[in-house]
């Protein structure tokens, strides 16, 4: 409880400067493009006769800012390490600067189609806004809903907020406030992922415990989308028994 009303209060008592430094950030970053390169895709696996379909939901993360090109970026890396194992039919829907409001109206405007997996990556947008935890998390139960409605996954991989508290796009205290106000946002949809069937909360790993950073201070590096996929991935063949899979591939 204290901790949780220090999350709450700290950024509240720094918020005129907060907000300057917000806007400062927001003129000089450096803007970087979303990578070019194919955004759905099939291709069948050399040793496997099982199929899977993965959609990937989300903001400028998951539409791989930060890497050169689709194949190093997110869904790229997915892909490749999924192949292995499945025929795969992947799509990617992500743009920069998406929330979870604007993630939820697309969705609602697509046919009603199914998906095996479903990766979703969303919040850093949802915590430079106004928006409150209660609402932020009230949006996501709805967005969950939509998702398991409309698409009817077997798995749904939540991305928690990453550590803004790395971000060293973000000056101080505004990066330590922002960090702050992430680890709220992921207490709380810690509980809510608890009460959702075949839903899973996925942390971007890290490497010696920071966050491997493009050069503008505040997307994935490269390395750190490679990272990111292969815990992705090793989800999904865990959920699909890829182990079991293969083994009996091997004494068929």
């Amino acid at each position: 409880m204290m901790l949780t009303l220090y999350y709450r209060v700290l950024p509240l008592l720094l918020s005129p400067l907060l907000l300057i430094q917000a806007l400062k950030v927001k003129a000089s970053t450096l803007r970087l493009p979303e990578p070019k390169g194919v955004r759905h895709h099939q291709a069948a696996a050399s040793q496997s006769d099982k199929t899977l379909s993965v959609l990937i939901i989300g903001d400028s993360a998951a539409a791989g800012v930060g890497a050169s090109h689709q194949q190093q970026a997110l869904s790229g890396a997915i892909a490749t390490r999924l192949n292995q194992h499945f025929n795969l039919e992947w799509r990617l829907h992500a743009r920069s600067g998406l929330a979870t409001k604007g993630a939820f109206r697309w969705l609602d405007k697509l046919p009603e189609q199914h998906f095996d997996v479903v990766v979703i990556s969303l919040g850093v947008n949802d915590i430079f806004s106004p928006i409150s935890q209660r609402g932020w998390l009230r949006l996501q139960q709805q967005f969950l809903q939509q998702i398991q409605s409309r698409l009817q996954p077997q798995l749904v991989i939540l991305t928690a907020v990453p550590p803004l508290e790395h971000f060293s796009a973000l000056p101080q205290p505004l990066r330590y406030c922002m960090g702050l106000r992430a680890k709220l946002f992921n207490q709380g949809l810690m509980q809510q992922v608890k009460r959702n069937a075949n839903v899973m909360l996925l942390a971007i790993p890290n490497e010696n415990g920071q966050l491997s950073l493009a050069q503008d201070g505040f997307h994935p590096s490269e390395a750190s989308y490679q990272i990111w996929a292969e815990a992705i991935a090793s989800a999904c063949k865990k959920h699909f028994n890829v182990a079991e899979i293969n083994q009996y591939q091997k004494t068929a």
